[in-house]
Order: structure tokens, then sequence, then C-alpha cells
């Protein structure tokens, strides 16, 4: 029977992950921040598209940037990648998804929100 720890462990030599609380720390925060956002916006994107006065555009627009933020923080929360266990290039290219997916769905937020202050 095995009773010590795992962590960490190897594919080879120059390949070592650790464990899910010591790695990639700022990943972890970027995550924690773009769920906050998600969840922020989402409240104020279900009022909107509640409003009487949205428009279709509108409403295509803010769900294609949730479903597109809901794709990007469900493959990056995926337990290999928010551990460190992935290659670093498919781990750059779920952080650029993340990225972008922030970024369009700030652009569309702010948008919302100055013409709101302008009425």
């Amino acid at each position: 029977m095995f009773s010590g720890d795992l962590e960490p462990f190897s594919e080879s030599n120059n390949e070592v992950f650790s464990g899910f609380f010591s790695s990639k720390p700022s990943l972890k925060k970027q995550v924690k921040d773009a769920s906050a956002l998600f969840k922020a916006q989402n409240r104020y994107f279900a009022t909107k598209m509640l409003d009487n006065n949205a428009t279709d555009a509108e409403i295509k627009d803010i769900l294609s940037a949730k479903d597109k933020m809901l794709d990007a923080l469900g493959v990056i929360e995926d337990h290999n990648s928010i551990s460190g266990a992935t290659r670093e290039l498919v781990q750059l290219d779920n952080v650029q998804r993340l990225s972008q997916a922030e970024a369009q769905s700030n652009k569309l937020f702010v948008a919302h929100l100055a013409h709101s202050v302008s009425e």
C-alpha cells in the first residue's frame, strides 16, 4: 500500500509536474478574475436581454460574448489545464482564448454601460 505523496511526478527527465496549489498561480488568478467578471457581466446582460427595447443584434452580441467566455473558462478550468499538467503551447493557447473572450465581453459591457449612462 502506497502512503506517500505522488507530487511531483514526471513523464521524462525534463518534464516534472508539481502540485495543483503550487503551480501556475498567475493562471489561477486570471481564471478567478475572469470568472468573477463573467458573473458580474452576466447579471447586467440578463437584465439587458429582458429589456423590451433590446434589439435582436444586441441580444445576438450578448449571447455570442457569453458563449465565448463560457467556452474559454470551461477549457481552461479543465483539471489538466488549471493544474499546469498540459504542454506549454496548449496552455498558451488556452490563456489566449480566455484573454480574447475577456476582451470581447469587456468591449460589449463598456459599450452597453456607456449607452446606459448617456440615456
